[in-house]
């Protein structure tokens, strides 16, 4: 059973959405069996968020509340059943994700927070089983933090898109995470082409996103010929990549997908098939 916070909204009462699953857990003993639940709503409150501690079956759980904090967060520590764990919140720091730590059923972590710092992700790396970590928009992450993540061996999706503070020297730190499958760095502007030395020994990458890096020219993407898996690249906006950067690309036979919108010189584009 999957229910969302509009649901919510029209079982527990129009605009009554800070306190629905006491209210619904009265109504009807199905709730306390859900199994994933979509509470994407500023209305929700750290104190409607107390509520999810009885969901003992909860497997997902999406929260986007800039209206909850740490406090609220605390709640979530209770389901040692989570599997899927999304927290958006301009609200939530390091405490939050210490909170969350102890899940260690966990699978996918999501948490989009500028608030979020190095020693939030030292708390992460304790979280063995995860297999998908999204840290979007996590602008106070360093080179450091990678650092951590780097213990995380099981991990297959990355996504650090708009970690603006990371270089080419902290990536360094996720070649050694073989099993990745999908590398997202849109927006760290201050990675290299040491990067893409780095990221070659990734060979089960299906998906790598560098959009954005305006430092990656051509004599980095001679090292992306090593990833023969790659099957999606996306080089938008990477505007010192230039036509002689091509014959590079092409050597990628399993590629499926390119991106390369933006990429201003770039003036003629062969595709042969054959």
């Amino acid at each position: 059973m999957r229910m969302t916070a509009g649901v919510a909204e029209r079982v527990a009462g129009p605009g009554d959405v800070t306190l629905p699953l006491p209210t619904l857990a009265r109504r009807s003993i199905v709730v306390v069996h859900l199994r994933q639940l979509d509470l994407r709503s500023d209305n929700v409150t750290d104190t409607g968020l107390a509520s999810v501690t009885a969901l003992h079956h909860l497997r997902r759980f999406d929260l986007c509340s800039n209206s909850v904090t740490d406090v609220g967060v605390a709640s979530i520590a209770a389901l040692h059943n989570l599997r899927h764990l999304d927290l958006n919140s301009s609200s939530i720091t390091n405490s939050s994700v210490a909170s969350i730590a102890p899940l260690q059923q966990l699978r996918h972590l999501g948490i989009c927070s500028n608030c979020i710092t190095d020693a939030g992700v030292a708390c992460i790396a304790s979280m063995q089983q995860l297999q998908h970590l999204d840290l979007t928009g996590s602008w106070n992450i360093t080179d450091a933090g990678l650092a951590s993540i780097a213990a995380l061996q099981h991990l297959r999706q990355l996504n650090l898109s708009g970690s603006n503070r990371i270089t080419s020297a902290g990536v360094a730190n996720i070649a050694a995470m073989r099993l990745l499958q999908r590398l997202d760095l849109r927006w760290c502007i201050w990675i290299t082409n040491t990067v893409l030395a780095s990221i070659a020994a990734l060979q089960q990458l299906r998906h790598l996103d560098l959009s954005n890096s305006k430092n990656i020219t051509d004599a980095g993407l001679a090292n992306i010929v090593a990833l023969q898996n790659l099957q999606r690249f996306d080089l938008r906006g990477c505007h010192n990549i230039t036509n002689a950067g091509l014959a590079y690309i092409a050597m990628l036979l399993h590629l499926q997908r390119l991106d390369l919108s933006g990429c201003r010189n770039i003036s003629r584009v062969s595709v042969q098939q054959g």
